[in-house]
């Protein structure tokens, strides 16, 4: 009878609530430790990676001598500062890191490719980058200002100033080949009248095109 009443319904109903308690306590935290739950961060702590967006399409070609200019088109949409970088930028190209424009004037010189340039933008979270490209630089095509004289025989020694003239291949009088050609620079050509010329235009080619001069030389007994 003891031990009935030692261990009585009423007891035992208070021993398990006690029982009930602790768990619950132990289980909401105590000093269990343990990991945090993944509820709301704590204050200061990124809610979410913001990635900038950029987009555009560079020009792929420029004649040299002439200016080359390219500005993507960069966002954030959580209004982050952003900057810019980029990878194997052209020698005669200057980049501003702020805007992303990239800009500059090949000279006769630089006519060639310049492959795999790359324009990234970052928000100082994450990075985002155009698809590299290329740019060729294509030579200009030469141009006849002048000519030395306006007349003259067989044997004349004629100086032709004109630009792009570097790289000249052909010069002809009224259609007639000349044999003797000298490129003084990009800008002066001495060529010889050929025997067997006639009265009329000038032409002179490179890689680039043919250029005709606007007057005509005659050719004299």
């Amino acid at each position: 009878m003891d031990y009935v009443r030692r261990f009585s319904p009423a007891l035992l109903a208070g021993y398990f609530l006690c029982a009930a308690v602790a768990i619950i306590v132990t289980g909401c935290g105590g000093d269990g430790g343990g990991s945090m739950s993944s509820g709301t961060p704590p204050p200061g702590a990124p809610q979410g990676i913001a990635v900038p967006s950029i987009t555009g399409t560079p020009a792929t070609t420029v004649v040299a001598g002439s200016q080359y200019s390219f500005r993507p088109s960069a966002s954030d949409t959580k209004g982050y500062a952003l900057t810019f970088s980029i990878e194997n930028m052209p020698s005669w190209a200057t980049f501003d890191a702020t805007t992303g424009v990239l800009s500059g004037t090949p000279s006769a010189s630089n006519v060639g490719h310049f492959q795999s340039i790359t324009i990234s933008v970052s928000n100082g979270q994450a990075m985002a980058q155009l698809a590299s490209f290329s740019i060729e630089v294509t030579a200009a095509p030469p141009t006849i200002a002048a000519f030395q004289g306006t007349s003259g025989p067989v044997g004349t020694k004629v100086i032709i100033a004109g630009t792009n003239l570097t790289g000249t291949t052909s010069v002809k009088f009224n259609g007639k080949p000349v044999t003797i050609v000298t490129v003084l620079s990009d800008q002066f050509v001495q060529a010889t009248v050929p025997a067997g010329a006639t009265t009329g235009v000038i032409t002179l080619t490179t890689a680039a095109g043919t250029a005709t001069s606007a007057g005509k030389f005659t050719v004299t007994p």
